[in-house]
């Protein structure tokens, strides 16, 4: 595992910009879907076994329900820390003996009939804008809104992975649209990104004008 933390260098004091793990050194199986750094400098990372957390220079791992694989991981703004993967949904909140605990989200997500939804296969994209945060299934997004709503809204067929943030608004790649931003009035498309539907799109950011 060879983490660059630029980004987090000011929560992990004293570790240098770039450091290796060597796969003895860690606790589950080499495969790092993702890496989130919460306030307090503790480093986390996704895994087919769970989540590998890294604290006070020691590694340890923590399983999720039914040794779920971790697909994404968000450190919010709020502190709170994010994660999904193979039919989980949920939070990880640090408790007053220093132990992780795991809030299971999907319940609180419920179909048209108030029944609880059965889980998707996996949950992707964790993402954070002013709309609230945000994690897909490929099919549905789910938004956790600050007002302490839920909501689901229907992604549209074609859809690529990953999804990005541009300007506080979600963006995707949309075969045979192009690049569509998507909130609370819909999917709409990009003038002028139609060549992009046919495209893996690895960033997206903002330019000057839109």
């Amino acid at each position: 595992l060879l983490v660059l933390a630029a980004h987090a260098a000011m929560a992990m004091h004293g570790l240098p910009l770039m450091r290796h793990f060597g796969v003895s050194e860690l606790p589950a199986a080499p495969f790092y879907s993702d890496i989130a750094v919460d306030a307090q400098g503790t480093l986390y990372a996704g895994s087919r076994e769970g989540v590998m957390v890294f604290h006070s220079g020691v590694w340890e791992l923590f399983e999720l329900p039914h040794r779920a694989a971790v697909y994404t991981l968000l450190a919010a703004s709020d502190g709170r820390l994010y994660v999904g993967g193979s039919g989980v949904f949920g939070q990880l909140q640090r408790e007053p003996d220093g132990s992780l605990r795991f809030i299971d989200l999907l319940p609180r997500f419920r179909d048209g009939g108030g029944a609880p939804l059965p889980p998707p296969a996996g949950f992707y994209g964790l993402l954070e804008t002013p709309r609230g945060i945000q994690a897909n299934d490929g099919s549905l997004l789910y938004v956790l809104r600050p007002d302490g709503r839920v909501t689901r809204q229907p992604l549209p067929e074609g859809t690529g992975q990953p999804l990005f943030v541009v300007d506080g608004v979600l963006h995707a790649r949309v075969a045979g649209r192009g690049v569509c931003r998507i909130d609370d009035d819909g999917v709409t498309p990009l003038p002028d990104t139609g060549v992009f539907g046919a495209m893996r799109i690895a960033g997206m950011w903002a330019h000057e004008g839109g």
